[in-house]
């Protein structure tokens, strides 16, 4: 009993004697000399607000600038991601075949009957259609009810205000609206022409009707649409879980709405007619799940959503900040700027908590700076360095004059008055003070326990041994997580799971047997264009595509360059079935054959049937000059031969356009179709290009500008990832370029390309690489950072080591959430580093400023001083981050997740294993000090070279052949020489002379 109290007793006095030692050194160190810039902010209030308050408007005046002279600072382009590389050329190349047509002279050809219709919306609008989704969730979607509700479905929404007038899909002059693409339709007579068992208005023979649309030759290939891939049609049954119909919105081809502008007005439509009626639908269809999907009225919710989550979340997070900083309002506060939801949370607890943690009466006439960010000029970089600081704000000038002062490193107001005729308040009648509710009189308890209660924990031998292999275990296993992380070979996914789009997009890709055709690359293989030239674009720009460029050696007329082309059009048309499924060629359900469309095998094919009717001989390719004109001078009709001479080199177009002209009938044909935008022509400036005798509308003697090969494949952009799609690529790549080398000169140019898919696969690649390279280097620069900020390199090491097993279990989470390396991911991995830095550098900053010298007091100066603020700070940023849970915006909610894991680790590690190894290992005294080790190095040098000028002076001493004038050369002063013989000085006088003294 007596031991327990004499025990007690020294652990009491142990403490006392430590709380003198560190009032003692908290004395000393409010009484140093304030950091230069809270000086002047104390001394020049009015200049300090005004070079302040200068500082945050001067980029208000640059971007005002910047707009005056039309600078696009702030594009509000939504549909196009500023993601461009131009460092590859499938970029360039897309944008060149956009715009493949804009050069001078250039021929367009037009038809008598174009195969289009010419009556107002004729034309589907297919970014606009709508598809509607049935499922029945593994069951049999073909009931009889089921079937019922479908046409309910379809009726309901085409009696839309607005669709039958002025948005729906017209099939004849009269402007009739087509019914939706269902399986309705099969049903209710539309198809009886073909067969009458499409004639069943009662669905009373379901699985005969569906049978005969499953084999009928004539609807068999569209029927496909409407099955998953997983079904079950016989003669007497007919049973799948999942369908689709498509409303189809019109084009409109006259007035200011054409197709190319309608976009716009669809959306809005759809937005605020259609998607009511859409949504009432989702609420009230409960005997089979029902979804939808529209590319233009997905863009519409896109932004819709995103603006509501966001300012739910900003919403939220005010009601939050208001309701913990309600006390603040009365009085006025640390003016100091935030930086957003989370870390502006954090600066104003840390005010508030280190306000808190005073334990002394502020000196009279001292400056009390009692902020970490005044010790040291270089503690003001603190977690800033990976982030823009944002430390200067306006002061108030008057409130900083005679009854205010600047404590903790931020202004504060005259909420605690004193003059000079009393004695400044003490912390305690601080925190007794009516602007300082009792809940925040209460807080001082967090510091008192991180001081006492945590900092024996936590320095605990027992401890040590128990969560050190907690930490090592936690590492180790995210760590092993984050080794499994693969690329995402999936596109996009802009809505949660669960979200209508979401589901839609999944059947679309997914679960139906045919993928809609927007979705399938086109792979185009061009001769006679360049990449766009964008030297004159702003590098920031991504509006400004370039200038056009044209191959001037383009010439596919010669005979070799004619067989090169059929040669290379062969090879497409006759590749193996290994190689059709290698290079994920599509084909034609109907047919069987590859779908390609290389025009010489198509115009070969129309010239060797019109050989019989011209009666000059075999018209197949190739032609020469000889066969040229022997077929112009058959048709005299046609043309006027007259002016050709031998000069004429362009044979190859004169059978082009009468093939594409269809005898120069002018009527629309398949050809037509597949080949006119892909073949472009211009008038000859060598004089050859005249106008048809039978039709003026029509030339000949025209001259490529280009020819391209269009290749229809599987690869489904919206499913392909860049890990599978760029080695497609580079197949292709390949292929191309081994064919087009084999090619006579003229058509050395080619290259392969699509719209957007190609460039799209390497920005993704690109995303990911930055995101794991930007960790590599955020983690690199971390540690001399993080040492020249605690000018310690052991406190450096350590706070570095934090950070990097933050980093490693953050990115452990990725796969354990079931995400890949994919866009958005990648995105949100760029901040890891940059937050998980924040609060172990106020700790390691804590304990390089302690004034003790020992690892156990620098750790519990660390834990009083900084320790609050860490944990409170890191408590504001997990509630805000909390409340990015409820977004519906697949970004917004990964991006919560990620701020609250890497926060949440930060925090774990910070004042876990940092903390728990500076009570272990930190350095002591002046160990690990970058001062101190430049000083041992300065000296060691300055040693160096001392002991070499005294062994040179030693030289001379002992040299008997010195002269007097030799000596004298030194100066007139004497000189003491360190022998390297026995102990004694030897005095060499200007006059040569020699004392010895032992």
């Amino acid at each position: 009993m007596a031991s327990d109290e004499s025990s007690k007793t020294a652990w009491s006095n142990s403490d006392e004697a430590t709380a003198h030692e560190a009032e003692k050194l908290q004395e000393e160190r409010r009484n140093r000399k304030p950091f230069f810039y809270c000086r002047w902010v104390a001394t020049r209030p009015y200049l300090m607000f005004f070079v302040t308050l200068m500082l945050q408007l001067l980029p208000v005046v640059i971007t005002g600038i910047l707009f005056g002279v039309n600078y696009d600072l702030f594009p509000t382009n939504f549909e196009q991601l500023p993601m461009e590389l131009y460092d590859i050329p499938y970029r360039l190349r897309d944008y060149a075949y956009r715009d493949k047509d804009k050069y001078d002279n250039g021929i367009t050809r037009s038809l008598t009957d174009s195969g289009y219709p010419t009556y107002e919306r004729g034309l589907s609008y297919s970014f606009s259609n709508i598809e509607l989704f049935f499922d029945a969730d593994g069951g049999n979607i073909l009931t009889k009810s089921n079937l019922q509700t479908m046409k309910y479905i379809e009726e309901y929404l085409v009696a839309a205000d607005g669709y039958s007038t002025s948005f729906c899909h017209t099939k004849n002059s009269s402007l009739t609206c087509k019914d939706p693409t269902s399986l309705i339709r099969y049903f209710d007579g539309s198809f009886a022409s073909v067969s009458p068992t499409f004639n069943d208005p009662t669905f009373s023979n379901i699985p005969g009707v569906i049978y005969e649309a499953y084999t009928n030759n004539l609807t068999k290939a569209n029927f496909e649409y409407f099955l998953p891939k997983s079904y079950s049609i016989t003669p007497t049954t007919a049973s799948f879980s999942i369908t689709r119909t498509q409303i189809a919105i019109g084009c409109s081809l006259s007035g200011n709405t054409k197709c190319l502008s309608m976009r716009d007005l669809a959306r809005s439509w759809l937005g605020n007619t259609m998607k009511p009626r859409l949504e009432t639908l989702l609420d009230d269809i409960s005997q089979f799940n029902f979804y939808y999907i529209s590319s233009n009225l997905l863009f519409y919710d896109v932004i819709q959503q995103a603006m509501k989550d966001m300012m739910f979340a900003i919403g939220i997070v005010m009601v939050y900040h208001i309701k913990y900083e309600d006390w603040t309002w009365p009085c006025c506060r640390c003016t100091k700027k935030t930086k957003g939801e989370g870390k502006g949370a954090d600066n104003k607890t840390e005010i508030d908590q280190r306000r808190n943690s005073m334990s002394k009466v502020v000196p009279e006439n001292v400056y009390t700076v009692q902020s970490n960010d005044t010790k040291d000029p270089s503690s003001p970089i603190k977690g800033d360095f990976v982030r823009p600081p944002a430390r200067l704000s306006p002061i108030k000038a008057k409130e900083l004059s005679d009854k205010s002062k600047v404590e903790n490193g931020y202004s504060t107001s005259s909420v605690f008055p004193h003059d000079n005729d009393k004695q400044p308040m003490t912390t305690e009648e601080k925190l007794n003070s009516p602007c300082i509710p009792k809940a925040k009189q209460k807080e001082k308890k967090l510091v008192v326990f991180f001081r006492d209660h945590y900092w024996r924990f936590i320095t605990s031998k027992w401890t040590r041994l128990g969560l050190l292999p907690v930490f090592i275990a936690a590492v180790c296993i995210f760590g092993y997580f984050a080794s499994t992380l693969e690329p995402d070979n999936e596109n996009l996914q802009l809505f949660q799971d669960d979200h209508h789009y979401s589901k839609a997009q999944y059947a679309q890709e997914y679960t139906m047997l045919v993928s809609t055709a927007d979705s399938l690359v086109q792979i185009h293989v061009v001769w006679g264009l360049k990449n766009k030239d964008r030297s004159h674009c702003h590098f920031s720009s991504i509006q400004c595509g370039g200038n056009n460029v044209y191959d001037e050696d383009f010439d596919p007329n010669p005979l070799a360059n004619q067989q090169a082309l059929m040669t290379f059009c062969n090879r497409l048309y006759n590749m193996t079935a290994a190689e059709i499924q290698e290079y994920k060629i599509r084909t034609d359900s109907s047919t069987g054959q590859i779908e390609v469309a290389c025009f010489t095998k198509s115009l070969d094919t129309f010239l060797q049937s019109k050989t019989a009717d011209i009666g000059i001989g075999d018209l197949s390719l190739p032609w020469d000059y000889t066969k040229t004109m022997n077929f112009m001078n058959a048709l005299p009709s046609h043309y006027d031969t007259s002016s050709f001479t031998t000069g004429f080199k362009d044979f190859l177009a004169i059978p082009v356009g009468y093939w594409l002209y269809n005898e120069f009938q002018k009527n629309y044909t398949a050809d037509f179709g597949h080949y006119d935008a892909l073949i472009g022509e211009y008038k000859n400036t060598s004089g050859f290009t005249q106008q048809l005798l039978s039709d003026s509308s029509i030339y000949y003697g025209t001259q490529f500008k280009y020819i391209a090969v269009e290749i229809n494949t599987t690869i489904n952009r919206k499913t392909t990832g860049y890990a599978t799609g760029i080695p497609l690529v580079e197949l292709w790549e390949t292929f191309i370029n081994d064919q087009v080398s084999k090619m006579p000169t003229g058509l050395k140019g080619g290259f392969q390309l699509t719209f957007q898919t190609w460039h799209w696969f390497y920005v993704q690649k690109s995303l990911a690489d930055n995101a794991v390279q930007g960790i590599i280097i955020g983690v690199t620069l971390a540690f001399p950072i993080l040492t020249l900020t605690t000018m310690n390199v052991i406190i450096g090491f350590f706070a570095t080591m934090s950070i990097c097993c933050t980093t490693i279990c953050v990115i452990g989470v990725i796969p354990l959430a079931g995400w890949k390396l994919g866009l958005l991911v990648s995105l949100n991995m760029c901040i890891v580093v940059g937050l998980a830095v924040d609060y172990v550098v106020h700790l390691a900053e804590g304990y390089h400023l302690s004034l003790h010298k020992d690892r156990l007091n620098r750790t519990r100066d660390m834990l009083e001083e900084m320790a609050t603020s860490v944990f409170s700070g890191a408590c504001t940023t997990l509630g805000a981050s909390c409340f990015m849970f409820f977004a519906m915006v697949q970004f917004f909610l990964q991006f919560g997740i990620f701020l609250f894991c890497t926060i949440g680790f930060s925090l774990f590690f910070s004042l876990g294993l940092f903390t728990l190894l500076m009570g272990m290992l930190g350095p002591e005294n002046n160990t690990g000090c970058l001062k101190t080790l430049f000083a041992k190095c300065r000296n060691k040098c300055r040693k160096t070279k001392k002991t070499e000028k005294t062994e040179t002076d030693s030289e001379i001493t002992l040299n008997p052949s010195i002269s007097a004038s030799t000596i004298s050369t030194a100066g007139s002063q004497n000189k003491l020489i360190q022998s390297q013989g026995p102990p004694y000085v030897s005095r060499v006088n200007v006059n040569g002379s020699v004392n010895n003294n032992v």
